[in-house]
């Protein structure tokens, strides 16, 4: 077995950040949103196997950001259906009696 390189373009899922309304410690959440974003944040994220946000931080894959293509949120929606249909067809649960 051998990785495959998918065909361009390439799509990806918008992962936002933002802070909750009546957020218990609004400040630090500012701080935690300027660290994700900072490039050490994206640096890390990346070594985590995602796609940085930032142009300045290259991606582990040999990647052409021209070719990226978000996926629309109607079909993102569908993800979490796909996702439960997996687990339910290949994933084997245990149940603790």
């Amino acid at each position: 077995m051998d990785w495959l390189k998918p065909a361009d373009p390439f799509y990806g899922e918008l992962v936002p950040i933002g802070i909750m309304a009546g957020a218990a410690h609004p400040n630090a959440a500012r701080l935690f949103i300027d660290y994700v974003l900072s490039k050490e944040g994206q640096e890390l994220f990346c070594n985590m196997g995602k796609i940085p946000a930032r142009g300045d931080v290259t991606p582990k894959i040999n990647l052409d950001r021209d070719k990226i293509r978000m996926i629309p949120p109607e079909e993102s929606a569908r993800t979490n259906y796909y996702a439960k249909l997996f687990d339910d067809l290949f994933v084997k649960r245990t149940t603790v009696k």
